[in-house]
């Protein structure tokens, strides 16, 4: 095979080693064992506190029963769902997002919880009703709501699919788990704010957890408030003790059921492994996995093991679905999935071991290639809008490009209409390809998320350009932004391996989750270059 930097344009690159080891999350820190010290308010005020919680409602009780049954349907769950007019209506706009993939229009709740399945219905439900009963204060500062629905969400596809390998658990138990185990942060958020507002305060005691600050100022960590706020709701008991034990399922009570105890181990691995694949919120700390733990539910330590193509997919699908369904207004934590570091977190980026290993970074070098990829001969689309005309991308010409080209060259300067312009066109391009779905939607996140953040580093002057190829069945995506450059995001010399070495921690969730098969950069980092390849595995 040619070097990388001469490679014709319809070339396969070389495929990245199936067997790369995870890349540490970018931020995170392995948390140590609970310190003991004393809370600054006794548990007996928390549980007053959630006794002002109001009651459930009916229809999600309901929905949660029936989404748990092995003998519901997506008719007995959408009777029970059409009850409730606004939930119909957000089950039916959701399902009918013009990025969820379907071609069609479907007008039933029945149609649409049946396209969504009831993962993704759980997670609509159980956000929608608890937004309402846990609203989050304008401008408080806390757990982002947001960034733990989406966290939520992966840790309940994730867990659903550990389950996967074990008949002895309640698929249904262990994703309303899932989708629940965080929920004493929103009780934190919502009745404990001036709590909530100095747990995401720096710390100020060396090497303390965020578990450890909770039970500092409230008395009682999130999983514990967790628990006392279901036992409030009623809700059933071994659902209340999966929720207490979700971090230290090791130390639940030897009289909890081994269904449960091995539930609430395998949401623990989720929550972990979600971690890995995807920078969710400020809590950042992964907990050690002891040997025992593994064996307890017959798995295979270390945790990075279980990251098999299977459970890439159904974090993948977490994350696309919290992006597309949220197509207006991006999602914090999906937004922050591909960010580029500000100049004074760049240290902060080099202490992960692998920065410092032999390995080679995953970020390969393809010389002046990807450069040169916007020079061949394509449709060229300027989004900028000139003359106080604004740029239309619906109108009949962009229409017909985008329908009947399978290269085109988007460019425009970096202010965010201009941005805007080029990610509903490149995603309408996106959606006339041959594609499959995974690497469409892999895609349009890129498309969707990056642009939009290169505004924050780029001068408003500044040319952002965003190339899309399908060729012989191979996608290849190229951005391009003078901002993008080493030399002047790290305002330092730094070498190749280095510069590789930042891009990787900075990318590190998306080739965790192996969206694509290679990913290139120039030599001077100005431009990026995603590759996916027809019938890869996984």
């Amino acid at each position: 095979m040619l070097p990388a930097a001469t490679l014709p344009a319809t070339s396969l690159p070389t495929p990245v080693a199936v067997d790369d080891p995870p890349i540490e999350p970018l931020g995170g820190r392995v948390r140590r064992a609970a310190i003991s010290r004393p809370g600054a308010s006794p548990l007996a005020m928390v549980s007053d506190g959630l006794g002002e919680v109001p009651p459930l409602p009916h229809v999600l009780r309901e929905l949660l029963r029936e989404l748990s049954d092995p003998q519901s349907s997506s008719r007995t769950v959408a009777r029970i769902a059409a009850s409730d007019p606004a939930l119909a209506a957000s089950l039916i706009r959701t399902v009918n997002s013009a990025a969820m993939g379907k071609r069609g229009h479907i007008t039933s709740v029945s149609g649409a919880v049946s396209f969504l399945g009831y993962n993704a219905v759980r997670g609509i439900v159980i956000r929608m009703r608890l937004e309402r009963i846990l609203p989050t204060r304008p401008g408080q500062a806390g757990y982002d709501q947001e960034d733990l629905w989406v966290h939520s969400m992966a840790v309940a596809h994730a867990a659903e699919c550990l389950a996967e390998r074990r008949p002895d658990v309640d698929r249904g138990f262990i994703s309303t788990l899932g989708l629940l185990h965080d929920i004493g942060k929103l009780a934190i958020n919502s009745y404990f704010p001036r709590a909530a507002a100095q747990l995401v305060e720096p710390g100020t005691i060396h090497d303390e957890s965020l578990l450890d600050r909770e039970r500092r100022i409230l008395g009682a960590d999130h999983a514990e408030i967790g628990a006392l706020l279901a036992e409030h709701w009623k809700l059933p008991g071994d659902l209340v003790e999966a929720i207490r034990h979700h971090h230290a399922p090791q130390s639940a009570p030897a009289s909890l059921p081994g269904e449960i105890r091995t539930a609430a181990i395998l949401v623990h691995l989720a929550n972990q492994l979600a971690k890995y694949c995807y920078v969710h919120s400020q809590d950042m700390e992964i907990d050690i996995i002891p040997d025992d733990l593994f064996r307890s539910v017959n798995l295979a330590g270390p945790l990075t093991r279980l990251l098999s193509n299977r459970m890439r997919q159904a974090i993948s699908r977490a994350i696309f679905f919290a992006d597309e369904s949220s197509p207006h207004r991006p999602i914090g934590a999906v937004r922050r999935f591909l960010r580029f570091c500000p100049k004074n977190e760049i240290p902060l980026v080099m202490s992960p071991a692998r920065s410092s290993s032999f390995l080679e970074p995953r970020v390969h070098v393809a010389g002046e290639r990807p450069e040169a990829m916007f020079d061949e001969k394509s449709t060229v689309i300027d989004c900028t809008s000139r003359l106080g005309r604004r740029f239309d991308p619906l109108s009949p010409t962009i229409k017909e490009a985008i329908r009947s080209q399978s290269f085109i060259h988007f460019s425009a300067t970096a202010v965010p209409n201009a941005i805007d312009a080029i990610v509903t066109c490149a995603c309408a391009h996106l959606d006339a390809l041959h594609l499959d779905s995974s690497t469409r939607m892999a895609a349009r996140l890129i498309v969707r998320r990056m642009l939009p953040n290169l505004v924050e580093i780029a001068d408003p002057t500044e040319p952002v350009e965003l190339l899309q190829r399908l060729d012989r069945g191979i996608l290849y995506l190229a951005v391009r932004c003078p901002a993008m450059e080493f030399k002047r995001r790290f305002d330092t010399a730094i070498d190749s391996r280095a510069a590789r070495s930042i891009l990787e921690q900075e990318l590190g969730n998306l080739l965790n989750l192996r969206w694509f098969d290679d990913l290139f950069t120039s030599r001077t980092g100005r431009t990026l270059l995603f590759v996916s390849r027809p019938n890869r595995p996984g």
